[in-house]
């Protein structure tokens, strides 16, 4: 999902709010148990490069750079989540 999270005085998008949710289960293929089931939500902000809000330690200026960087932090907590229980 994109919205836009912030404006100018002008009234155009500053910035994007990208967001990912998934659902995801763990089952034990053994004897078809669910172990486990959850939803997970990440958060990416980005500045468009129409933007006039330019800040300099802001690392995503389009949304597929925001896409991936949601993407990887959604594998990065399913790989953890699994491996911890």
């Amino acid at each position: 999902e994109r919205v836009p999270f912030s404006y100018n005085n002008e009234g155009k998008v500053d910035k994007y709010r990208v967001s990912v949710s998934v659902k995801f289960e763990l089952t034990d293929i053994s004897d078809n148990k669910l172990l486990w089931q959850e939803q997970y939500q990440e958060v990416v902000l980005y500045i468009p490069p129409t933007s006039s809000y330019q800040p300099k330690d802001f690392d995503f200026t389009s949304e597929q750079e925001a896409i991936h960087q949601a993407l990887s932090k959604v594998a990065y907590y399913i790989v953890s989540r699994t491996i911890k229980d």
